[in-house]
């Protein structure tokens, strides 16, 4: 980079203590030394921060469902150049920060998308997406000259002084496509936003007051208002019928789903689609581009005064049987002051998974014959060694500068 940016890294959380103080801990082991945290969070969450990490962010209570009016308030006290947003229920990877913000060094560039794994931390969720004027989704490598990419909100950076242009994010949307309108402000405005394929995130997508932990809706009463309030801004009044009953259609589906595998009942796709259609009643009278003023004059608090000087990832191997004692052991090596992977092998086909362990370090587990990775056969005969080797050599390609 042409000069050292300072970075602010914004998390919103509600209720949900545990996954924040995990995502804490994994900010904690990024590679990326000069930046801070902002955490906007309700006062109970903010709470159950141990008191060492909670001195180290930038708190703000804040208990009102409204995710942009969240985000704005994180943007407020931010005091980096950049601004890069992650969700409590995320993880990044060790140099997702470095990979996040490294185009900025080209002064043309005012945000950047990264990609998101999954909760098997295997498959993607998101990678380099496209976004049109009636909200729909369209990925794919290859540049869409008439859509704007896609700002994943749980995996994105910007220039803070492009967001305060665009009035940081439009609190209409209390949660659902917050992230959308912004992307097509961003092109609107003659801006430009490019993907970053390194900066990796891994997404849980925890339980809330909307859904279950499997991801049935409980409610989609703020889907239908934030789609209806984004038709209003951005797509023709000759277009907004058939995408809302194609939007409608898409979440009929979507719980008949749930019903076939026994995730809910007859009666909850009724109920759930009468919050949806309640919800577009409310965004065709909803006030609009309501936005906040971001103008700050909050001074710049480093989260990590000593960071993990080591760039070495390590990475212990072994089989099933061994699971706790190298647990043990990777407990050990990041009390110490290191970064630490642990993979761990049965004899079996079975799939990889890959997660972020409480206690600070990664893990690994599955078949030695099975699949990590989207494009290998389903069976492989493997030997132990070529198989750990191989691994090694995958994950650090991400998880080591």
């Amino acid at each position: 980079m042409s000069r050292e940016h300072r970075v602010s890294v914004v998390v919103v959380s509600r209720k949900r203590p545990k996954h924040l103080a995990k995502l804490l801990t994994a900010l904690d082991q990024l590679y990326l030394r000069n930046f801070e945290v902002v955490v906007v969070a309700d006062a109970n969450s903010l709470d159950h921060l141990p008191a060492g990490v909670l001195q180290r962010v930038k708190a703000m209570p804040f208990d009102v469902p409204n995710i942009s009016r969240a985000r704005n308030l994180g943007t407020q006290n931010a005091a980096g150049d950049i601004i890069a947003f992650i969700d409590d229920d995320a993880v990044p990877e060790p140099t997702w920060l470095n990979h996040l913000i490294a185009p900025f060094s080209d002064t043309g560039i005012s945000a950047t998308a990264g990609y998101v794994r999954g909760r098997n931390g295997i498959s993607f969720q998101s990678q380099t997406d496209y976004v049109d004027h009636l909200g729909w989704t369209h990925s794919g490598t290859e540049t869409h000259p008439s859509m704007a990419l896609k700002l994943i909100g749980t995996n994105f950076a910007v220039r803070r002084e492009s967001l305060i242009a665009l009035g940081g994010f439009d609190e209409v949307f209390e949660f659902y496509m917050d992230d959308t309108d912004l992307s097509l402000r961003l092109y609107e405005s003659g801006q430009k936003a490019v993907p970053v394929a390194a900066a990796q995130v891994h997404h849980a997508f925890a339980a809330s007051e909307r859904r279950h932990k499997n991801r049935r809706p409980f409610s989609l009463f703020h889907n239908g208002r934030s789609l209806a309030a984004f038709l209003r801004k951005h797509a023709p009044v000759s277009d907004h019928k058939s995408t809302l009953a194609n939007y409608r259609q898409s979440q009929v589906n979507r719980m008949l789903d749930h019903m076939i595998r026994g995730t809910c009942e007859p009666g909850d796709v009724q109920s759930v689609l009468k919050s949806f259609d309640d919800g577009v009643s409310a965004g065709i009278s909803a006030e609009l581009d309501a936005h906040a003023d971001l103008q700050t004059g909050s001074s710049f608090v480093e989260f990590r005064e000593h960071g993990l000087d080591d760039p070495k990832m390590t990475t212990l191997a072994g089989r099933i049987w061994s699971r706790s004692r190298l647990f043990s052991q990777a407990t050990e090596l990041v009390a110490s002051g290191q970064r630490c992977s642990v993979m761990i092998l049965d004899p079996s086909p079975r799939y990889h998974r890959v997660y972020f362990h409480r206690d600070g370090f990664w893990v690994q587990s599955g078949g030695m014959f099975g699949k990590s990775d989207r494009n290998d056969p389903l069976i492989y005969p493997w030997r132990f060694a070529l198989r750990e080797q191989r691994e090694i050599v995958r994950t650090l390609t991400i998880r080591q500068p």
